[in-house]
C-alpha cells in the first residue's frame, strides 16, 4: 500500500514537473527569451501580435527575433530601448510588385534565376526588395526602380540616421522617403524624396545635420 502511494505520488510529480517545462519552454516571449527585457518582447508582440515560433539572438548589438506571422517567415530589429528598427520578410517571385518583375525580366532573368526575395522594411526609408539571382543580387523599390546590382551585396542592417539629420531634412519618423543613406566617419550621404515623392535627392550632411552638398543622382551601383 505504501508502495503504491509512493509511485502514485511519484507519477504526479513528474506530470507537474513535465508541464511546468512546457510552459517554460511555450513562453509567450518565444525561445531564449531569457536573454530578450521584457519591453523587447513587448514591443515585438505590439508590432506583430500574430508571431509565433519565436526564437531570438543578438546581431551587431540588436535584438533579432527570428519568428513566423501571417504565413510569412520574418526577422525584426530591435535596438536596446526596444525601438523597432529593421523587419526582413521572406517572400516569393509572385508577391514582387510588377514593376519589379519588369525590371527583372529586362535584365535577362526569369523566375527560374530567382533564389531568394526579402522584403527589407526600416524607419524613414521607402521598402527595399533584396533579390538574390543566379551569380548576382539586386536591390530595387516598389516601383522597380533599381537602386543596386552587384554579385555581393551584404545582408540588410538596421541603419539609424541621426535624428538631427532627419529634422534638417523635414522628414518624419513615420515617413518613408529615405533611398540609401550611408554614413562614413562624421558624414552621412542620403538619397531621399521629396514630400510628393516625385524628385530625388542626394546630399552629403554631418551627423550634427549641417548640409554640405548636394550631389547628382544615381540609382545603382
Amino acid at each position: 500500500m505504501h508502495k503504491k502511494a509512493y509511485l502514485y505520488l511519484l507519477f504526479i510529480t513528474m506530470l507537474v514537473s513535465g508541464y511546468g517545462c512546457d510552459d517554460l519552454n511555450a513562453d509567450w516571449y518565444g525561445k531564449n527569451s531569457y536573454s530578450v527585457p521584457a519591453s523587447v518582447g513587448d514591443a515585438l508582440r505590439s508590432r506583430y501580435p500574430n508571431a509565433k515560433y519565436i526564437e531570438w539572438e543578438m546581431e551587431y548589438g540588436y535584438y533579432v527575433a527570428s519568428f513566423r506571422s501571417d504565413g510569412f517567415e520574418m526577422d525584426a530589429w530591435f535596438d536596446q530601448s526596444a525601438t523597432w528598427r529593421m523587419s526582413s520578410t521572406e517572400i516569393t517571385y509572385k508577391l514582387l510588385p510588377q514593376g519589379i518583375q519588369a525590371t527583372i525580366s529586362a535584365e535577362g532573368y526569369s523566375t527560374n534565376n530567382v533564389e531568394d526575395i526579402h522584403k527589407v522594411e526600416r524607419p524613414y526609408f521607402c521598402i527595399h526588395y533584396h533579390i538574390e539571382l543566379s551569380q548576382t543580387e539586386m536591390i530595387c523599390l516598389d516601383s522597380g526602380q533599381k537602386i543596386r546590382h552587384s554579385n555581393d551585396i551584404p545582408d540588410p542592417r538596421p541603419i539609424e540616421i541621426p535624428e538631427s539629420i532627419m529634422q534638417t531634412l523635414g522628414i518624419a519618423y513615420t515617413d518613408m522617403r529615405v533611398i540609401e543613406a550611408e554614413q562614413v566617419g562624421n558624414i552621412w550621404e542620403i538619397s531621399y524624396y521629396d514630400a510628393d515623392g516625385v524628385e530625388t535627392t542626394t546630399t552629403q550632411m554631418t551627423t550634427e545635420g549641417e548640409l554640405l552638398k548636394d550631389l547628382p543622382w544615381t540609382n545603382s551601383k
